[in-house]
């Protein structure tokens, strides 16, 4: 029951550049995500491991013109409890986006550095996985919007065959207008 993670970010563009077929965006960011609850994690289905990891991802992407996109991301994800662990996730999406929605869909890989084997239920060392996915976004406003995402594991090592449902609210904080 109830809320099982959350996550802040802070991103930074880097670069903004037009061309004649459409405009290429830059982005840093820096992320923290959290435990918002404490759900079990040593039974026999646990849906997560209660991990605090530090988050930073470089994207670039090409926005054409007619709304259609393609998007490259990597970064690492540290995490820093309950294990120290450090990996590597790389996604790339596509996908056509308007001014009210856009629907995507991606493909994602990640590999864990530290090689060792999980011998506990619970995922996390020694992970690897090829995941894809999409999602529906739908904007109620300029500021305002929802969106609707699912995931499905296509493949790994110490992860779990699975699929993903997440939904959520996105408020844009503009600054200086």
């Amino acid at each position: 029951k109830g809320l099982q993670d959350g996550a802040v970010w802070a991103k930074y563009r880097n670069g903004h550049d037009q061309f004649a077929s459409g405009r290429l965006t830059q982005i840093t960011a820096v992320g923290l995500s959290f435990p918002l609850s404490r759900y079990p994690v040593m039974t026999d289905n646990p849906i997560g491991l209660r991990s605090t990891v530090l988050q930073g991802r470089y994207a670039g992407q090409f926005q054409f013109n007619n709304g259609l996109f393609i998007n490259l991301q990597a970064g690492l994800d540290c995490q820093i409890s309950p294990n120290n662990q450090t990996a590597l996730p790389v996604r790339a999406r596509m996908g056509w986006g308007s001014a009210k929605f856009y629907l995507e869909a991606w493909l994602e890989y990640y590999h864990t550095f530290e090689s060792g084997v999980d011998l506990q239920i619970q995922g996390g060392q020694g992970s690897r996985w090829w995941r894809t996915g999409g999602v529906l976004y739908y904007a109620f406003s300029d500021d305002f919007g929802i969106f609707l995402g699912g995931a499905y594991i296509l493949s790994g090592r110490n992860i779990g065959q699975s699929v993903r449902i997440n939904t959520g609210v996105v408020y844009k904080w503009k600054r200086g207008q």
